[in-house]
């Protein structure tokens, strides 16, 4: 895989080469190319020794990892690159501790430096993308598929150029994050344990640190992290709609759709009119955005059926009538008078009613109601 990714990018051929051998073993026991001895190349050797250096460091600290390297060395590991490194390794792992390794490496880039342009950058975006698809066999083909939903909704939309751009680019790199989770859950046809599906929730915001990283990527990151939100706040990392901007929208659109529309160990991909009839469903009850969802669809070439009444934060018609009458003053007991419900049903509305539009306090709900010209228009909830 490693070497497939390297033609990709199109790295030069004495990199495509070291690549190809990052799984060789010193005495020619390794599980690849059976290659031995001084016939690995030379930086597949140091990649070999590095790689397992960084796991033991990080799992049980630098005398961990440079005991290891002795115990393996002249078997794994090239004899002299080990013994070297037993000899400098705890100096070394110490200013790893201390240093940023991502700025290191950027550090020691060979000059002159080559800078991206914007076309280039989705070059690479765009094969890193089909490099993480190809991890299973049910997204071959999501992330690209994610990208150009979103950018093409962004234009519906009438949104910026800029935004556009980075919806396109956040929708190619929005699944970094899923190398950070087994192969095997991904193709798991049977129920997640608690682990898995733990680890799987974590996935969004592996890919915001991964692009986090770097200075350039930081804002790509803050948006691809939220392709799983939901306004109500049930997505992955319970962001509600408060803290989403119609990008963040869009974009969870984008891989709804496309997600529904490919397999799944579980499941069969659903034709494009279920699919989209999934999404309006979920916008009516407060979960998508109805805007997001109608510009998804155009933009897949679908009709969409206006969403009926699309408020704000995600709230429901109920939220919005239980909102409207806390706003001018009447306590729980009377608004649960006023609707012929409990006055703890009530309690239970305001507290998803604050969560979801960022308030703690009824002030703060009045200033929203406002805001959005909920108070004027009571009477048509």
């Amino acid at each position: 895989m490693a070497l497939h990714v390297g033609g990709l990018l199109d790295l030069g051929p004495a990199v495509r080469g070291a690549l190809g051998q990052c799984d060789e073993h010193w005495n020619g026991k390794g599980p690849a190319l059976g290659l031995k001895g001084e016939g690995i190349h030379l930086a597949a050797r140091l990649f070999i020794l590095c790689h397992d250096v960084e796991v033991f460091n990080r799992v049980g600290g630098s005398e961990a990892a440079i005991k290891v390297v002795r115990e393996r060395a002249g078997k794994v590991y090239d004899p002299r690159m080990a013994e070297r490194f037993c000899e400098v390794g705890g100096r070394l792992l110490n200013r790893l501790q201390s240093e940023s390794a991502w700025e290191a490496v950027l550090a020691v880039e060979p000059e002159p430096v080559r800078l991206l342009s914007s076309d280039e950058f989705d070059d690479v975006a765009r094969k890193v993308a089909n490099f993480i698809d190809m991890r299973s066999p049910y997204t071959v083909g999501h992330s690209p598929g994610v990208a150009a939903l979103a950018e093409g909704a962004a234009r519906k939309l009438g949104l910026s150029g800029d935004d556009a751009r980075s919806l396109r680019q956040a929708g190619l790199l929005h699944d970094l994050g899923r190398a950070g989770v087994p192969v095997s859950a991904w193709n798991k046809a049977e129920p997640l344990s608690d682990q898995e599906w733990e680890r799987m929730r974590r996935h969004p915001s592996l890919t915001e640190l991964v692009l986090a990283r770097s200075n350039a990527l930081g804002h790509l990151g803050t948006l691809a992290g939220l392709h799983h939100e939901r306004l109500d706040g049930s997505g992955y990392r319970g962001i509600a709609a408060a803290s989403l901007p119609v990008t963040a929208r869009i974009l969870a659109v984008a891989d709804s759709y496309q997600t529904k529309l490919e397999p799944r160990p579980y499941r069969a991909a659903l034709a494009p009119e279920l699919a989209a009839k999934e999404l309006l469903d979920q916008a009516r009850v407060g979960k998508l955005d109805g805007d997001a969802v109608a510009a998804v669809l155009a933009a897949a070439g679908q009709r969409a059926e206006p969403v009926r009444r699309q408020l704000p934060a995600g709230l429901s018609e109920r939220e919005v009538e239980v909102l409207c009458l806390a706003v001018r003053g009447l306590s729980n007991r009377q608004i649960a008078e006023a609707l012929v419900v409990s006055p703890k049903t009530v309690g239970h509305h305001l507290e998803n009613i604050y969560a979801k539009i960022g308030v703690s306090t009824r002030v703060g709900a009045t200033l929203f109601a406002l805001q959005h010209g909920l108070i004027e228009n009571t009477t048509s909830v």
